[in-house]
């Protein structure tokens, strides 16, 4: 029979209720002393250590660093439009063909054919080019090439900082986890304490069943925390886990705690500033405006002349290990040359590439500026909220003090009987929400301190 909600009346009652009180205090006791084992640990780390394992396994950086090698090499190609081009060639072919030996008949009319022959002829030729001028081309090509490895540099870096604002967020959510259960916990003993106290009186008559309720009530309530500031314990381990690229593994682990000083919070305009010179997703932009007039460049290039340098030498031969071996016969030839190729028409292609590659530059132009005004909107917010924490922080430690001596008074006044019960429990209250409040409060801090180096641009620089 369920004793919370089946009491019955009488001298039975108070014994039901210590077996009810005995069986939770035993529960009680092995919920706060079983949870913080409840995470197998293995090692302790640091929020730096922490970092450095989510840099070492997380895949999206891998992707990156991809990336980034593929456009390194694509420098590399760039430089072939500059380069000499040589080409070696080879050929053989046989003819055969009848061969006339008999004569000619001239009663019949016929031919007489008695053989058929054949002839072997072999070529080969080698042939050097050179670009000499393709009205800019070929060097725009290259500084876009360069252009789109310096894109990719800060695509790189810009997961490098999500990467490591994650840790921050997720370890700074695991710590303030763990600290709230630790209040919910204390507050659980506490309520016990109440509980066991208001039950005293209550046995003694000192006490008002309304008393002994209220501390049923809250006792339950404190349960219950326990249990839900548990669970978001371990969610916030598993997210911690995920940000470190450790799920799937079965690595555990434990975090040290850290105290972080709140920096100088920086002028609008000097981090909006900061932000144009830093911010990876900034400098990404800033290079895809270059590489869209660079593109409008080699479009107007394609207007422009060509100028090419060209040699060859070849010759042919009986068969084709001659012609291979330079061992010519008199047919072999030398040529040099310039040649100038001019555009004159082309249906409108260039014109309609030249035209994209504008409206493209214009794109990028304004994309620019909606990314920095987005960006300005988040560092106002960033700001205000960091020093809003720099007045709420020292606001709710004085609350905290003052709501712990309150507590202290209000247990010493119940005790002696001069108030009810739920003067304390009240107080106690207080006493959870200005402890909850401050943890809330620096860690959040925290938090937006690290989002706002990701927004600035300098949170990679000191990992």
């Amino acid at each position: 029979m369920d004793i919370w909600f089946g009491r019955i009346r009488g001298n039975w009652r108070s014994c039901f209720r210590h077996v009810w009180i005995r069986k939770d205090i035993t529960i009680i006791k092995r919920l706060l002393f079983l949870i913080p084992f409840t995470i197998g640990i293995s090692q302790s780390y640091s929020l730096g250590e922490a970092i450095e394992i989510a840099l070492e396994n997380k895949e999206a950086l891998k992707t990156s660093a991809l990336d980034l090698q593929s456009s390194r090499q694509g420098v590399k190609g760039s430089y072939s439009r500059i380069l000499p081009s040589l080409r070696f060639s080879g050929n053989m072919s046989e003819s055969r063909f009848p061969v006339q030996t008999g004569g000619y008949n001239e009663t019949t009319g016929e031919i007489t054919l008695d053989k058929i022959s054949s002839l072997t002829s072999s070529s080969s030729s080698i042939s050097l080019s050179q670009n000499i001028y393709d009205g800019g081309v070929w060097w725009n090509t290259i500084r876009q090439a360069k252009n789109s490895f310096r894109i990719a540099e800060q695509f790189d870096r810009q997961v490098i900082t999500n990467i490591i604002r994650n840790v921050h967020s997720a370890y700074f959510n695991y710590l303030k986890a763990s600290q709230l259960l630790d209040v919910a916990r204390s507050n659980l003993m506490s309520s016990q304490q109440q509980l066991a106290l208001a039950e005293q009186k209550y046995e003694l008559g000192s006490a008002k069943k309304t008393d002994l309720l209220k501390a049923e009530v809250r006792f339950g309530q404190a349960r219950v925390d326990v249990i839900n500031n548990d669970a978001m314990l371990q969610n916030a381990y598993r997210t911690l886990k995920n940000a470190m690229g450790l799920i799937g593994t079965d690595r555990d682990f434990s975090v040290e705690e850290v105290e972080i000083p709140l920096e100088i919070i920086p002028e609008i305009d000097t981090g909006f500033e900061l932000i144009q010179k830093f911010n990876p997703s900034v400098k990404a932009k800033q290079y895809q405006i270059t590489s869209a007039e660079l593109s409008a460049k080699i479009a107007k290039g394609s207007r422009l002349p060509t100028i090419s340098a060209n040699a060859s030498y070849s010759g042919s031969a009986e068969n084709l290990g001659d012609a291979i071996t330079n061992s010519f016969n008199d047919q072999k030839r030398m040529n040099t040359g310039v040649s100038i190729s001019v555009p004159i028409f082309s249906g409108n292609s260039i014109s309609t590439r030249i035209q994209q590659a504008k409206i493209a530059v214009d794109k990028q132009e304004s994309e620019y500026l909606t990314q920095l005004q987005d960006l300005s909107v988040q560092l106002q917010s960033m700001v205000d909220q960091l020093n809003n924490y720099q007045e709420i922080i020292p606001i709710n430690e004085t609350v905290l003090i003052s709501a712990e001596e309150d507590l202290k008074l209000a247990q010493v006044r119940y005790t002696q009987g001069s108030t009810i019960i739920l003067e304390v429990l009240d107080a106690q209250v207080s006493v959870v929400r200005a402890r909850s409040s401050l943890i809330r409060s620096k860690y959040d801090a925290y938090i937006e301190q690290a989002n706002l180096k990701a927004l600035l641009g300098t949170l990679d620089t000191n990992k």
